[in-house]
């Protein structure tokens, strides 16, 4: 499935520019091609706004994955 804005077809190229850390964030996590094959950092946060895609990714189990029960307001 594709995702607008999807990194899937690049996140290959994209994890070569991300510098040695300890904290990850994902501002746009969407399906999180990036945060699912980059390394484990010590801490690895993933933003999403998409209510579909907070519930699939709950109960996530990525290492340094900080979960958060919160969910955005409705629009």
């Amino acid at each position: 499935m594709s995702y607008p804005g999807g990194k899937g077809g690049l996140f290959r190229q994209l994890i070569n520019l991300i510098p040695v850390h300890s904290t990850y964030i994902e501002s746009h996590l969407g399906h999180g091609a990036v945060l699912r094959h980059k390394a484990p950092a010590a801490r690895s946060f993933g933003v999403e706004v998409d209510a579909a895609v907070i519930e699939r990714w709950a109960g996530a189990s990525l290492p340094g994955l900080v979960s958060s029960s919160k969910t955005p307001p409705a629009s």
